[in-house]
């Protein structure tokens, strides 16, 4: 199994309320699930509530794939979420328990368990009839995604990247030939002494996905990048794009 699912396990989400200057803080223990479907059908997750408020929560989750380099998300029948939707109240924590409706045939299936989570309004402290004011609440909702991956004993990940010219510029092409999903992260260009940082994705078995290079065109030193696959760090010359 690729070592990248072994890296997060709690983080604090604190997402701006659009044009209200607001913050919801939750937390989420692990952010990343993985089931062996070998020993297990069931996998579970937390999330905190460190907010002030109550936050009402709708679960669903989709089954996860990539067409034409874009991450796309269908409702699926093969995974269900227990419980479905609830009311999590502030210093309060909920387990949410994921679990597969059957084993799978093939060596991965990847999914997203996404958390729709609305704030409760406050209660203002002098209750206001101006219509006005009724009229401009906003009902902020959140969606947060955990990404899910089923996989079996054996399948491992296998990254190429490639170079290629595009209108604005230089991009990256890493493709996934192997049965599990890659995660591509501190993976760096380099021309010269030049160091060119790549942004982070993940990469599902079978898939590819582009990043953009901060180049316009192929350098007269050549580039190099530097990735991990397989738990192995990796340091290759690129080619120059064909024509």
């Amino acid at each position: 199994m690729n070592p990248f699912r072994h890296v997060c396990h709690c983080f604090a989400l604190g997402l701006l309320l659009l044009g209200q200057g607001q913050a919801i803080n939750l937390v989420f223990t692990p952010t990343l699930l993985n089931i062996n479907p070998v020993r297990t059908l069931n996998v579970s997750t937390s999330v905190q509530n460190r907010d002030t408020v109550p936050v009402d929560f709708i679960v669903s989750v989709m089954r996860w794939t990539q067409q034409g380099g874009k991450d796309v998300l269908e409702p699926t029948p093969e995974v269900l979420a227990n419980p479905p939707r609830f009311t999590l109240a502030p210093g309060h924590a909920q387990t949410i328990r994921v679990g597969l409706r059957a084993r799978g045939s093939t060596p991965e299936a990847t999914y997203r368990v996404v958390l729709t989570g609305t704030p409760q309004a406050s209660t203002p402290a002098t209750p206001t009839t101006d219509a006005a004011t009724i009229s401009g609440t906003v009902t902020t909702r959140y969606a947060f995604s955990l990404p899910l991956f089923v996989t079996a004993p054996g399948a491992a990940a296998h990254l190429l990247p490639t170079l290629e010219q595009s209108p604005d510029g230089l991009v990256l092409r890493w493709t996934n030939s192997g049965a599990a999903a890659a995660s591509i992260r501190n993976s760096s260009v380099m021309h010269g002494s030049e160091q060119l940082r790549v942004g982070g994705s993940y990469v599902l078995a079978g898939s590819s996905v582009t990043l953009p290079l901060s180049l316009q065109d192929y350098p007269a030193d050549g580039l190099f990048v530097s990735y991990v696959d397989q738990g192995q760090e990796k340091r290759e010359r690129l080619a120059p794009p064909a024509p």
